[in-house]
């Protein structure tokens, strides 16, 4: 039998540190707060067990930033189309291109209301029935989301994939709850 060293023991638990902190690629200029592993986790459970138990309006915000391309995509939606919700706008700045230095003008929606949270809910759970993976945003998700707001980006904020949408959810780490929903997938980044 082969006995275990406290160097094994501390090898094995430096890489296991680095195993679970995954990688994220943050560019330049943009602020972006890593919380601990611990809160991430904790909120990536909570978040799949409400997509599990169909629950989702249970974690949303009672005020619930709606960004731009999910709001593009349910606007017309009947349900939707009978509620008032309140409209939200974002200038995004144009950094490249012929149109740089000026401001691209998005449509988004804040829902604040139970009725408005629970429909928004539905939509989003009838996306998300054939399952969803969680995981931390990618460099030009980062650059999307950071384009968006006008504050820092601080985790727990996650993309939920399921089939070809990219939910970028940002998550209130004193209680867990989306404040910021967005569907991502079709924004398009310009390169250099």
């Amino acid at each position: 039998m082969k006995t275990v060293t406290a160097r094994t023991i501390l090898l094995f638990l430096l890489c296991a540190s680095f195993v679970t902190q995954a990688k994220v690629d943050i560019p330049d200029g943009v602020r972006y707060k890593k919380a601990s592993d611990k809160i991430n986790k904790n909120a990536k459970r909570i978040l799949k067990r409400a997509f599990r138990k169909k629950k989702l309006h249970s974690i949303f915000s009672q005020k619930l930033v709606c960004g731009p391309g999910l709001w593009r995509a349910i606007k017309d939606h009947h349900d939707i189309g009978a509620l008032k919700i309140t409209p939200a706008k974002f200038h995004v700045p144009i950094s490249k291109g012929p149109n740089a230095g000026k401001f691209q003008k998005l449509r988004g929606a804040l829902f604040q209301k139970d009725k408005e949270i629970r429909i928004l809910s539905k939509l989003i759970q009838v996306n998300t029935e054939n399952g969803i993976n969680i995981r931390k945003l990618n460099r030009n998700e980062i650059i999307i989301y950071w384009g968006l707001i006008p504050y820092d980006i601080e985790e727990p904020v996650f993309i939920i994939e399921s089939g070809k949408l990219h939910y970028l959810v940002d998550v209130l780490k004193k209680n867990n709850k989306i404040f910021w929903i967005d569907e991502v997938s079709t924004y398009r980044i310009r390169k250099k």
